[in-house]
């Protein structure tokens, strides 16, 4: 379960570079849709999306 806290969600700009997360389902590397930045609450980065080729949702934990 996710937990999104208010201020602590945001798009990513989709100027910056593709982020790519580890596709449990796929069992590869992917590039994350609808990338979020979203801080965990010990105040840690981490980016949130969905993969494309199969709409899990990925994680990664650390800077986008």
């Amino acid at each position: 379960m996710v937990v999104h806290y208010p201020g602590r969600c945001r798009n990513i700009p989709s100027g910056g570079g593709l982020v790519q997360a580890y596709c449990v389902k796929c069992r590869t590397q992917r590039e994350v849709k609808d990338a979020q930045t979203v801080s965990l609450k010990n105040g840690t980065p981490a980016t949130q999306g969905v993969c494309p080729t199969c709409g899990t949702k990925i994680f990664r934990i650390g800077k986008a």
